[in-house]
């Protein structure tokens, strides 16, 4: 990992752009476009859903897309590999929460609320995937690609040293 990608600031701010893509998405997605769907599909069974503790869940899932994230990405720090672990982390999330809800909870459709929640998932970590890697990106690697310019002077350095004499000359 880089010198100084992992900074309290980053996974600050990483978990804020998740909260940004994630809240409102899930609102418009569940309460909203396919508000009826889920309610005859049985999903949200709850006359006043928990929003608060659907918040604090996004939360932590941020904080720890944010956290994890520079150890996936060791060397690439892109809106690119963003994508690539968001929906990684997606496919993980969406083992949990679809196929182990969809087993253990009584639904008028299974294959209508696997269809109805999978690209939900995939747009929230896409995007979000994207995001993270933007908050991680190389600065000077988006600027002008001297980033790659001076790991390969500093491999070439470590590679092949000068020699000095025993004088400093």
């Amino acid at each position: 990992m880089a010198r100084n990608t992992l900074t309290p600031q980053r996974i600050l701010f990483g978990t804020l752009i998740y909260l940004v893509i994630a809240f409102p998405l899930a609102l418009v997605w569940h309460m909203d476009l396919f508000s009826e769907v889920y309610q005859q599909l049985g999903y949200i069974s709850r006359e006043q859903p928990g929003f608060v503790l659907g918040f604090l869940s996004l939360v932590v899932q941020g904080g720890v897309l944010a956290t994890l994230y520079p150890l996936y990405c060791r060397d690439r720090y892109d809106p690119a590999s963003g994508l690539q672990f968001g929906l990684l982390m997606g496919l993980f999330f969406w083992s949990s929460h679809v196929l182990a809800y969809a087993a253990t909870h009584e639904l008028a459709s299974i294959l209508l609320f696997m269809v109805i929640e999978s690209p939900y998932l995939a747009l929230q970590f896409g995007l979000s995937g994207l995001a993270i890697g933007w908050v991680y990106r190389d600065k000077w690697n988006d600027r002008r690609g001297y980033t790659r310019v001076r790991r390969r002077m500093a491999s070439q350095a470590t590679r092949y040293p000068q020699r000095v004499s025993a004088n400093g000359a």
